[in-house]
């Protein structure tokens, strides 16, 4: 009878229990810049303290001689038949859509993995009369025996290098064409970035989108010095690719770094290749705040953005650095049509809040 009430709760408790927790998670990105910092800041603390001593005082009150051999028996086959089913249905529905069977399996495993949120589940639905102290010992037993045994099953069934390599043979292999997105946001290395795109753009598999950051309400502040040198590349690199239909060229505007975020968001799996420079001027509002949470300093605030972004986990980032003994900062990109045609070029801007 435990067992039976245990199972026509457990759905229910779950969500009840646990949806505030789930909420709160959704409202904080999983990704840089607050997500990864939190982790890297909570890991210790969580992982390596508050979570042994949370298994320790729960494990102190599960007494296993307490469990009538019957009642075990019971309960743990009937726990064994449903992940038996999560396990068949997970793995039939998985190779119905084309998956590879390590990879079915593996996630079929995954389906029966509990921790520390079905124990705390257990937990509240013994404070709330629904199982007793049997149930919940038998309960707690089988989901530390299952979760054992699938562990080393998953690990040696699964292996991310290798699922990474399918995906870049399948990415090389399969399409005709090269989405490339150049990011322009000013300075020496930016315009050496964007030399390498002018190159890549006269190849006949190459897409080329160049973005170009701007700051709001500095549009038409083109006579600034420390934007001559930008606007003189941009240009010649529109002239440059005048009439290639390959070649995309937006403008972004965007107030601060959640805006460049945005912009960067917004190139979620859209591109084989991203393009950027190292260094920026730290003191723009279109990187504000996004220096404090750098994880690889060594790539700038906007490379290591990018790398450190799950939306770009199938996206190769090249960061670009001017050779330090270049005198002149100007970049020379060959003239292939004369310069009025480049008016005629479509400029897509939007400004990004």
């Amino acid at each position: 009878m435990a067992a039976s009430a245990s199972e026509s709760v457990v759905l229910r408790t779950k969500f009840v229990s646990f949806g505030p927790a789930a909420k709160n998670g959704y409202a904080i990105d999983v990704g840089p810049p607050i997500g990864s910092a939190l982790v890297d800041k909570l890991d210790l603390l969580a992982n390596w303290i508050f979570m042994p001593i949370y298994l320790v005082k729960n494990g102190l009150v599960i007494n296993v001689f307490s469990v009538k051999l019957k009642n075990y028996l019971i309960v743990q086959s009937i726990a064994l038949i449903s992940s038996f089913g999560k396990f068949l249905g997970t793995f039939l529905a998985s190779s119905y859509s084309n998956i590879p069977l390590t990879d079915a399996a593996s996630l079929g495993l995954v389906m029966n993995a509990q921790g520390v949120l079905e124990l705390g589940m257990f937990k509240m639905m013994k404070k709330n009369k629904a199982i007793d102290n049997e149930a919940f010992v038998i309960m707690a037993v089988s989901m530390m025996l299952v979760t054992g045994a699938i562990t080393p099953i998953i690990k040696y069934l699964y292996d991310p290098s290798r699922r990474t390599s399918l995906n870049s043979q399948s990415t090389y292999h399969s399409q005709s064409s090269y989405s490339v997105a150049l990011l322009f946001l000013g300075g020496p290395d930016d315009r050496e970035a964007l030399a390498i795109g002018a190159r890549m753009a006269g190849h006949h598999s190459i897409n080329l989108t160049m973005i170009r950051l701007l700051e709001y309400g500095s549009i038409t502040n083109d006579n600034a010095r420390r934007r001559r040198l930008d606007n003189e590349v941009v240009s010649e690199f529109r002239t440059a690719t005048a009439g290639n239909y390959r070649v995309k060229y937006i403008e972004e505007v965007v107030m601060d770094g959640t805006g460049t975020t945005s912009v960067i968001r917004s190139m979620e799996n859209r591109f084989e290749l991203v393009i950027v420079g190292r260094h920026h001027d730290n003191k723009s509002p279109i990187v504000s705040g996004l220096a404090d949470w750098n994880d690889y300093k060594e790539l700038g605030t906007i490379g290591d953005l990018l790398v450190s972004s799950q939306f770009m986990d199938k996206t190769t980032i090249l960061v670009v650095q001017q050779h330090n003994n270049v005198i002149n900062e100007g970049c020379e990109i060959d003239r292939t049509v004369p310069d009025f045609e480049a008016e005629d070029l479509p400029i897509f801007r939007r400004v990004t809040w």
